[in-house]
């Protein structure tokens, strides 16, 4: 059950230094090719969710941001039962929201850096909940969660 919180340790350790080291080295607006035409480090700000939307609602992404990290803590019990793949679904979502929670209680956005050049620039909390998201979607299509 310890790996659970590793997971979501390790995840927002890395959201955390990746974004400092944007901040601290990087000017907002800024935009450092890595693969031109395909991959850069652009720095922005997000005030909404994803692509944007709900923009300067930190509160609300905080409070439910907090809701899942309860969640997680009051259903412990529960979850440490569940199949090892959602299990770690679980740690994704949480670990992604923490990341990003953090951002919001600092400064009120989330600081994005990954820009592909084809979709909204993003950050690897988010690829954390988008991971989590479809281990849980898999697993419930996939009848992973069933008895057997």
């Amino acid at each position: 059950m310890l790996y659970l919180f590793a997971i979501v340790a390790v995840i927002v350790v890395a959201d955390q230094y990746i974004k400092y080291l944007v901040v601290s080295h990087m000017v907002l607006g800024e935009s450092i090719p890595i693969i031109p035409d395909y991959f850069h480090l652009t720095y922005l700000l997000n005030p909404g969710a994803a692509f944007g939307m709900m923009a300067d609602q930190s509160y609300l992404f905080l409070m439910i941001g907090c809701a899942m990290v309860i969640a997680m803590l009051v259903f412990m019990k529960k979850i440490r039962k569940l199949p090892m793949l959602f299990q770690i679904a679980i740690a994704c979502l949480v670990g992604g929201a923490v990341g990003n929670m953090i951002d919001r209680f600092q400064i009120h956005a989330v600081v994005d850096y990954m820009d592909f050049r084809v979709w909204p620039i993003f950050n690897l909390a988010d690829v954390a909940i988008v991971f989590g998201a479809l281990l849980l979607t898999y697993g419930i299509l996939m009848g992973k969660g069933e008895e057997k």
